[in-house]
């Protein structure tokens, strides 16, 4: 079901009754039994549902596409998402300029790495969609919604354009939900 951050529906208690943090997103995957945090998320759907595996289970292709996940999951999506800019802005008195240069600062650094860390030629490691990609979408998603100079990240911005014609990536916009 939909939760409105915006709206502060995420805060309800009937929301927090099933997700502790009162945060997005949450899964249901049986009745009263929940998981949240994306990652514990799309490990259980990658190994319930999904073929060819988003994350192989091992070798040097899993531990590179981990290397992406968690400069993304460690490194970047904690600093810029909207609990902490409105924290910025609510809490420490920010102004909207200085929120998007914190914005802007953080994108950058990881985009940096990443940039020099992705492999493949459409997708970031390999000739399949993983779960690199999963992660990756959004952030460029986000980084073009506040305007990020996105120049010096051309490999980046070559895979967000192919994702972005496969019908699962099409779908799973913030638009079309």
């Amino acid at each position: 079901m939909p939760v409105d951050l915006l709206k502060s529906e995420h805060h309800s208690d009937d929301y927090r009754a099933k997700q502790p943090q009162g945060l997005v997103p949450c899964m249901e995957i049986s009745a009263g039994e929940f998981i949240f945090q994306s990652g514990a998320m799309i490990d259980y759907l990658d190994g319930h549902k999904s073929a060819p595996r988003l994350l192989p289970i091992k070798g040097s292709q899993a531990i590179k596409i981990k290397t992406i996940v968690d400069i993304i999951a460690c490194d970047i999506h904690p600093v810029c998402n909207l609990r902490v800019l409105k924290y910025l802005t609510n809490n420490l008195n920010i102004d909207e300029d200085q929120k998007i240069t914190w914005y802007r600062h953080w994108i950058t650094e990881g985009f940096t790495a990443l940039e020099k860390v992705v492999e493949g030629e459409d997708f970031c490691i390999g000739q399949h969609v993983s779960l690199a990609d999963i992660y990756l979408i959004p952030q460029v998603y986000n980084a073009l919604r506040f305007d990020v100079d996105m120049q010096a990240f051309p490999r980046l911005m070559h895979i967000y354009h192919n994702c972005n014609r496969l019908p699962a990536f099409i779908d799973a916009k913030p638009e079309n939900q």
